[in-house]
């Protein structure tokens, strides 16, 4: 039995990417941040699918990305519907299987593992456009995060889990060995979620 709990273990392992020896360190939260409370509901039993992520833009603006219907709706922060993008397919600027959504220079980027690529959509007013599309450079990527205007990609190429891809779809780096067991070694057993922080780094569960 305790055998049995021990295999069910899961660590959160932080890579610091290029930040100050300052934030190598646990902060807590400010209180001046406050409590959490409810605010506003977002759609209602007939707007979503499955919610697979969601992107906050500036001005309090909200993205949801619907895995199941392949869609990416923009709400106003005061909760009502701007705009969708809505494309199902294998064609240009169309969704198979979108898992991840960040944002990124002011665009929304999506990641499409269905159709192996990431589609960079514009928000202009209450429009949501295809910008561009790029071929990612891992064939099975589980998930997506972006720190200002650098993206990381979570799945296995060359050895290694976590990789920062340039605009041209190019891996520039990478890092995390999917080997071992010891989270506190730089080893990863297993990837599920990657999380990018404004600070600098990167949180892999």
């Amino acid at each position: 039995m305790k055998a049995a709990r021990m295999s069910m273990k899961c660590f959160l392992t932080i890579a610091v990417l290029a930040a100050p020896l300052s934030l190598l360190r646990a902060q807590a939260i400010p209180q001046a941040i406050g409590a959490l409370r409810y605010a506003r509901t977002l759609g209602d039993a007939d707007t979503f699918g499955q919610v697979t992520a969601a992107a906050a833009l500036p001005g309090g603006r909200i993205a949801i990305l619907d895995g199941m219907e392949r869609r990416v709706t923009l709400f106003e922060r005061t909760g009502s519907l701007m705009g969708v993008y809505e494309r199902r397919g294998q064609g240009p600027g169309e969704f198979s299987l979108p898992i991840a959504l960040a944002l990124r220079g002011g665009n929304l980027i999506v990641l499409d593992r269905g159709n192996v690529r990431i589609l960079e959509l514009s928000v202009v007013a209450d429009t949501l456009a295809l910008r561009r599309e790029i071929r990612t450079p891992i064939v099975g990527p589980s998930d997506m995060c972006s720190v200002g205007d650098r993206l990381f990609l979570l799945g296995f190429e060359g050895g290694k889990l976590i990789h920062e891809v340039d605009r041209s779809g190019k891996i520039t780096r990478s890092f995390g060995t999917p080997v071992g067991d010891d989270p506190t070694g730089g080893h990863l057993t297993a990837a599920g979620n990657l999380v990018c922080s404004p600070a600098g780094w990167v949180a892999v569960l």
